[in-house]
């Protein structure tokens, strides 16, 4: 759990910057996925 501002965008840069480093293509990603209204997931194949 993150104690942040809401209103912050400091995790959406973090995922981005992951996302380019884990994905084939981070604009369509597979291995790390955003749930709406509760965050993000890890998808393992």
């Amino acid at each position: 759990m993150v104690d942040a501002d809401p209103a912050s965008r400091a995790v959406d840069v973090q995922i981005t910057r992951l996302r380019r480093k884990l994905e084939p293509n981070p604009k369509m990603p597979k291995v790390l996925q955003t749930v709406r209204g509760t965050g993000y997931m890890i998808v393992a194949d």
